[in-house]
């Protein structure tokens, strides 16, 4: 039997044929399901992801249906920032040990020599306080 016969995940969605030549076919395979297709599709639209990987070399196009997956699901868990507030949430830690890896040097100035001003870690706490800052809005 020919891959014809047994389409792929994306056309199963779709419901259409699965021509011999489907873009989608060799990422949205009947093995995986349909259920990563199903995310793409609903945040990006099928058309859109058909055009973003038709215009990638076709080794590029794995990394790029990865990628498009986890925005994707990181879209559906957060709609407001996606995958913007755990790339957020990594420099508020990141912040923060660099924070301790001050604090430490600190302690180990004397301190009549010490003239770092003490920093307010309350700018590394809510999201939604740092969204209007990364944004541009005021």
């Amino acid at each position: 039997m020919s891959r014809i016969d047994f389409p792929c995940d994306a056309c199963k969605y779709l419901r259409r044929r699965c021509i011999k030549w489907c873009i989608f076919a060799l990422y949205f395979c009947n093995k995986v399901g349909n259920t990563d297709f199903e995310v793409i599709h609903k945040v990006f639209g099928s058309k859109n992801a058909f055009n973003l990987l038709s215009h990638l070399l076709v080794k590029d196009r794995n990394e790029a249906i990865a990628t498009m997956i986890y925005e994707a699901q990181a879209r559906i868990q957060d709609p407001t920032y996606g995958c913007v507030s755990e790339i957020l949430i990594l420099q508020q830690h990141e912040f923060v040990d660099y924070y301790a890896n001050l604090q430490h040097v600190q302690n180990q100035i004397p301190p009549e020599t010490n003239h770092i001003p003490e920093l307010d870690l309350s700018i590394a706490g809510d999201i939604d306080e740092l969204g209007p800052v990364v944004f541009g809005r005021h």
